[in-house]
């Protein structure tokens, strides 16, 4: 059960990793160009990240309810490392390219607040996320809650 642990325990993590990285990059933007699945995108990594930190903190007993059963079956599938993959590629779309870089012979900084040319990323980590969602159905589940 420890390796389920630091497997969840690493879902919590890139969840809240992903969540920082979302807010960085709407922090970098003009408001109007960061789109308004951002608050969507927050509350599933948030709630993804709880789930995860309530069940490697041990909140439901090992030999439990029949739900622990669901949990050891999802936890030897696939499902926990592709919901670590989907993260990575999320936080790393969302820190791709963050730092403005500056123009000399023009004297201006190129990219960061106001920029329209951005694209938006935060849209972008949630198409990844609604193509992998599938992998987190289990930390949505109403049941572990």
């Amino acid at each position: 059960m420890d390796r389920s642990r630091q497997i969840l325990r690493k879902i919590a993590s890139a969840s809240h990793q992903v969540v920082t990285a979302a807010h960085d990059y709407a922090v970098r933007e003009d408001s109007n160009a960061v789109s308004r699945c951002h608050f969507q995108l927050d509350e599933d990594m948030r709630r993804i990240s709880l789930a995860c930190e309530c069940l490697a903190l041990g909140i439901l007993p090992e030999e439990g309810p029949a739900v622990d059963v669901r949990i050891r079956d999802w936890l030897s599938t696939d499902e926990p490392q592709e919901c670590l993959h989907a993260l990575s590629q999320m936080e790393s779309s969302l820190r791709q390219g963050s730092a403005p870089s500056w123009i000399p012979r023009l004297g201006i900084f190129q990219g960061g607040r106001g920029s329209t040319a951005t694209e938006d990323k935060i849209k972008k980590a949630v198409d990844i996320f609604n193509s992998c969602k599938r992998c987190f159905h289990f930390l949505f589940s109403t049941e572990i809650w």
